[in-house]
């Protein structure tokens, strides 16, 4: 059991004793119990008074300078005193004030009684002087044994109940700390989430609004906070229900891609995609204010749909791409006999073949005759046109074999040869020569004819040049009647690199969209005309594919270079 320490301070050494038999009393034997309550039958009150009495450990002091440097010794080994009785007058060293003026600025929680036999001093003087009149009593000399019990019994316990409140304050600070450090975390993830979430009770009225819900809307977590959620976001009308619902039967609910329209930082009205989400929050306590409360998660699907769109229109791409390759198989077998006749046709009439002559003289002609008349009529110069356009149909139909084949590896590839082929695949393509004429464009070509082969994938750098000639006839279809297009294709080495550059002479880019343009989904074209995949698809096919390096440069109404540089040395995956 814990004793409470108390502290004495007197010079009257034959006064100490009186404190320890009226604080630490001896308990009385209780052997033969029955004889000593014959013998002290009046005063068994007395006898149970002292046995419940607390027991204390007393310290004594004859002078006021051993007792404060007592003091702070055990305050340094966090041993405090509950009480300290001080008598006033100590000589011939420090007084009662003094002493317990000293004791206080070491401890200001101790309980002071000053004890005197004097009335010169007032005890308004000495609470004056010493401070803290709620921690201060006055006991005068000669004192009643049953005061001094109940002082000390009565300060020891006010001394305990003020460590206890003082603990439980402490428990409290440490708890509220915690609280708000929890607070503070569960604030910062919830802010950190990509998602806006807004905290609801089950009418709608708003009790959290995180920081990607305050950017989106403007609206700060100040101004929603306790507002309905219909009023603050219009375009959630009706959600209410769904709040009361999800709430009540504690259910998921959710609306999925919905038309989401706010007013951004400018004021202008933005509408995005989403998915709202509605998630109800289980309470246990039924008397809590947050009772069927729920949390709404709204998330901006607008790039994954435009994404999915884009994936799908891949698909069918390929798809188209399998078709078309189907066909060119189908085409070249057709085709190869036409252009096979063409020729059998051409040497059946041929003035130096002997048969001819044998069988032209056996009609009763000669081929001469024939040939004059197959001239006069233009046979032969059509069996020229059809040899001709069936030897550049077989030309496309092979590059578009090529093109199609998407599992081509790196190989060493002649770059030349190459852009010529991307060239031809885009002069013939249909939508090219419809659109933009692409054939009537001055398209011409600068190559160092010693640059070596690169490591590439054919099919993949034939689509980025495409796609980039397809950008420049974009940008020229606009211009003036009078205005002549002009696209210059340039190869040559720099720097161990590769580098085509394809320059053309159109409208050029704004240097704010020049910082853009190789995001996905970007475009400053008009609905239905693009899909903002071109560029990021062959900024990803140089950069990602072959490690290499793809810019631009240009001016606005004076045109554009795109520059492509791939390495020679290739880095292995």
């Amino acid at each position: 059991m814990n004793r409470e320490k108390i502290l004495i301070v007197d010079d009257d050494q034959d006064l100490w004793g009186a404190y320890q038999t009226v604080l630490t009393p001896k308990p009385i034997p209780k052997t033969d119990l029955n004889q000593l309550l014959d013998m002290f039958s009046d005063e068994l009150e007395d006898i149970d008074a002292v046995e419940k009495l607390p027991e204390y450990d007393l310290t004594f002091f004859p002078q006021g300078e051993e007792a404060y440097e007592h003091v702070l010794e055990k305050k340094a080994l966090y041993h405090s005193f509950a009480v300290a009785f001080i008598d006033i007058r100590m000589p011939p060293g420090w007084d009662g004030i003094k002493t317990a003026q000293e004791i206080r600025k070491i401890d200001s929680e101790i309980e002071i009684v000053i004890v005197t036999a004097y009335t010169d001093i007032s005890r308004s003087q000495i609470v004056h002087d010493i401070g803290y009149p709620e921690k201060l009593l006055y006991l005068r000399k000669p004192f009643d044994n049953e005061e001094l019990t109940q002082i000390a019994l009565q300060l020891t316990k006010k001394w305990q109940l003020y460590k206890q409140e003082k603990q439980q304050k402490r428990n409290i600070e440490i708890l509220l700390a915690e609280n708000q450090q929890v607070k503070k975390y569960l604030n910062g993830m919830i802010n950190s989430m990509p998602s806006m979430l807004i905290g609801v009770t089950g009418e709608g009225w708003i009790t959290h609004w995180n920081a990607e819900a305050e950017r989106i809307t403007g609206i700060s977590c100040e101004d929603a906070l306790n507002q309905s959620i219909e009023s603050i976001l219009p375009c959630l009308s009706g959600i209410n229900d769904l709040i009361y619902r999800s709430a009540i039967r504690s259910i998921i609910e959710k609306k999925e891609k919905f038309t989401f329209s706010y007013n951004n930082t400018s004021g202008k009205v933005k509408s995005i995609l989403c998915d709202v989400i509605i998630y109800p929050i289980p309470m246990t306590d039924e008397s809590s204010t947050l009772k069927n409360s729920a949390v709404i998660r709204i998330d901006d699907i607008s790039e994954k749909v435009k994404l999915e769109e884009a994936l799908l229109q891949s698909d069918k791409m390929l798809m188209v791409g399998g078709l078309a390759a189907g066909m060119a198989h189908e085409i070249n077998t057709p085709l190869g006999s036409i252009i096979q006749n063409a020729q059998v046709i051409s040497n059946r009439i041929a003035l130096d073949n002997k048969k001819n002559q044998i069988q032209a003289n056996a009609s009763e002609t000669s081929i001469e005759k024939i040939n004059d008349y197959l001239q006069q009529r233009g046979v032969i110069q059509l069996l020229d046109g059809i040899r001709e356009c069936g030897n550049r149909t077989s030309k496309l139909v092979k590059s578009m074999l090529s093109f199609s084949h998407q599992g081509s590896s790196m190989m060493k590839e002649n770059l030349s040869i190459l852009i010529k082929e991307a060239i031809h695949l885009s002069m013939n393509d249909y939508d090219m020569k419809k659109t933009y004429r692409f054939r009537d464009f001055d398209i011409k070509t600068e190559f160092d004819a010693s640059l070596p082969p690169v490591t590439c994938k054919k099919t993949k750098i034939e689509q980025v040049i495409m796609n980039l000639l397809r950008n420049s006839a974009q940008s020229m279809q606009d211009m003036a009647v009078d205005y002549k297009p002009r696209i210059i294709i340039r190869l040559f080495q720099k720097d161990e690199h590769a580098c085509i550059e394809i320059e053309d002479n159109g409208l050029g880019i704004s240097e704010k969209n020049q910082k853009r343009i190789f995001e996905p989904f970007f475009t400053t074209k008009e609905v239905g005309i693009g899909t903002g995949l071109g560029l990021s698809l062959s900024y990803f096919i140089v950069t990602k594919n072959h490690n290499g390096i793809i810019k631009v440069k240009s001016e606005l109404n004076k045109g554009t270079c795109f520059t492509i540089m791939l390495p020679y040395k290739v880095q292995s995956d």
